[in-house]
C-alpha cells in the first residue's frame, strides 16, 4: 500500500512568474505608445482617404474636359434623324461677303434652258406652278428665307413677311420672262469676277450690293444669235441666325429683302 507523504511545513510552494511578467511588460509597451500607434493609423487612413480624393479628383477634371469638348462643338440633326457633331469655327459675319454674293448668284441669275428643263416646259399658268417644278428655287426658299416663326424674333418675322413678298415678286418676273421668251438661253456666271460694290454688317446682320459679270447666248426675236458680255446686279439684305441653320445652310444665312436686274434677251451685250 502506498501512502502519501506529507509535505513539510517550511516547504513553499512555487509558481512561474515569468508570462505574467511578460504580460505586463507588454501592456505597459503598448500603454507608452498607444499615441504612435494612434498616428500611424491615422496616417494609413489618411493616406488612403487622400488617394481617393485625388482618384475622384482626376475623373472630375477629365469629365469636365469632356464636357467643355463636347459644348465646343456645333450639333445638328439631319433629315434622316442622325446626330451630328463638328468642331466650331471662327465666324465673322464681315467676312461672309463672298459667300453671299456667291449664295445669291448661284439661285437666282438662272438661264431658260435651267428653267425649262432644256424647254420641255415653256409655259407655267401660275408661280406656284413655276416655284413647284423648279427645285433650284425650293431649295432657296426652303433653306434662305423661310424662318422657324416658333424660335425667331418678332423682328425676325416682320422681315419674313417682307421677305415673301420680294420671293413672290421675282417669281412673277421669272414667269413672264419664259412666258415671252425673254430670259436668255444659255447663261455662264463669271463667279470669280464678282464686283462687291455696297457692304454694310451690324453684328449679325449684312446689306450687299453687287454685279456679276454673265456670259449670255440666245437667240433674238429677230432670229439671230446674240452673245457676249453682260451684268447681272443684285442687292439684298439679311442676317445670320445659327439656330436657323440646316445642311445647305449650315451658318443659318436669310434673306429678307432682294432686288435683281437680271439680263434678258435683247439686251445689250459687250462682245466676248
Amino acid at each position: 500500500m502506498i501512502t502519501k507523504r506529507p509535505r513539510p511545513e517550511n516547504e513553499k510552494k512555487t509558481i512561474n512568474t515569468k508570462p505574467i511578467a511578460k504580460l505586463k511588460e507588454s501592456i505597459l509597451f503598448f500603454t507608452k505608445r498607444r499615441y504612435d500607434f494612434l498616428l500611424i493609423v491615422m496616417a494609413v487612413g489618411y493616406y488612403n482617404l487622400s488617394s481617393s480624393l485625388d482618384d475622384t479628383t482626376k475623373m472630375l477634371v477629365k469629365k469636365d474636359a469632356q464636357i467643355q469638348k463636347l459644348a465646343s462643338y456645333t450639333t445638328y440633326i439631319t433629315d434622316t434623324g442622325v446626330i451630328k457633331q463638328y468642331e466650331k469655327e471662327s465666324f465673322n459675319v464681315y467676312n461672309q461677303k463672298n459667300v453671299i454674293a456667291k449664295t445669291l448668284s448661284d439661285y437666282l441669275v438662272v438661264s431658260a434652258y435651267a428653267i425649262t428643263d432644256n424647254y420641255n416646259k415653256t409655259f407655267f399658268e401660275t408661280e406656284d406652278k413655276l416655284f413647284k417644278g423648279t427645285p433650284l428655287f425650293v431649295e432657296f426658299y426652303k433653306n434662305f428665307i423661310i424662318v422657324d416663326t416658333q424660335i425667331s424674333t418678332d423682328t425676325q418675322n416682320k422681315q419674313f413677311d417682307i421677305g415673301k413678298n420680294d420671293w413672290k415678286m421675282y417669281l412673277r418676273w421669272v414667269r413672264a420672262a419664259i412666258n415671252d421668251n425673254n430670259l436668255p438661253q444659255v447663261i455662264d456666271k463669271k463667279i470669280s469676277n464678282i464686283e462687291i460694290t455696297q457692304w454694310v454688317t451690324k453684328d449679325a446682320d449684312f446689306e450687299i450690293t453687287f454685279k456679276l459679270p454673265i456670259y449670255v447666248k440666245s437667240r433674238n426675236k429677230n432670229n439671230a444669235i446674240d452673245e457676249g458680255i453682260t451684268n447681272a446686279v443684285i442687292t439684298a439684305k439679311g442676317y445670320y441666325d445659327l439656330s436657323q441653320k440646316t445642311v445647305v445652310n449650315s451658318y443659318g444665312m436669310k434673306f429678307y429683302s432682294f432686288k435683281i436686274s437680271h439680263p434678258t434677251i435683247n439686251q445689250e451685250v459687250r462682245p466676248k
